[in-house]
């Protein structure tokens, strides 16, 4: 008797899903028309990544020559450093020379429908900010870097400007 109950329950639950299986088949078939639509309009977005490692200096260590045979201390703590070198990174001076240089009609397509240049500069410094993505990997001293852009020669292009504009500030902000 509890076989038939169950062999009851089961024919009642297929026969659910035969009754409905046109409403099923419409709603599989409008959802991939909904996701090819979505695909074929969104637009396409690159990124670029690079990897920087944050290693001390000389200029982060210290000998006391108090101490026979030079005892050497650092100086800065390393998440201090690595944190410094993030915030050269995020600066808004770095982001802004790499629009002007690279111009902005690379960064964004509605920079292109700015009036004046000023108007699409601004547009375009935002844009890049807002798709720049600078992050310290987990308890590492690596600096991982990402760029989205319209095309992947402006994602590549800008990035790579990025980090020369980021090394030569690097080497200004620690000259000793």
């Amino acid at each position: 008797m509890g076989g038939s109950a169950m062999q009851a329950s089961l024919r009642d639950s297929l026969e659910g899903l035969f009754r409905y299986k046109y409403h099923m088949l419409l709603f599989l078939v409008v959802l991939e028309a909904a996701i090819v639509a979505y695909n074929l309009i969104a637009p396409d977005v690159y990124e670029s990544e690079a990897k920087l490692l944050v290693r001390r200096g000389r200029e982060d260590v210290s000998v006391d020559p108090g101490v026979e045979g030079g005892a050497v201390s650092f100086v800065q703590n390393m998440d201090a450093q690595t944190y410094s070198e993030l915030a050269i990174l995020k600066s808004r001076e770095l982001a802004d020379r790499v629009v002007q240089e690279l111009g902005p009609e690379r960064f964004q397509r509605a920079a292109l429908l700015g009036r004046n240049g000023e108007r699409a500069h601004q547009k375009a410094l935002r844009s890049f900010v807002d798709n720049l993505r600078v992050d310290v990997e987990r308890k590492s001293q690596v600096i991982s870097v990402a760029l989205a852009a319209p095309d992947a020669d402006a994602a590549h292009d800008a990035l790579a400007r990025l980090v020369e504009l980021y090394e030569q500030r690097h080497i200004e902000v620690h000259a000793t």
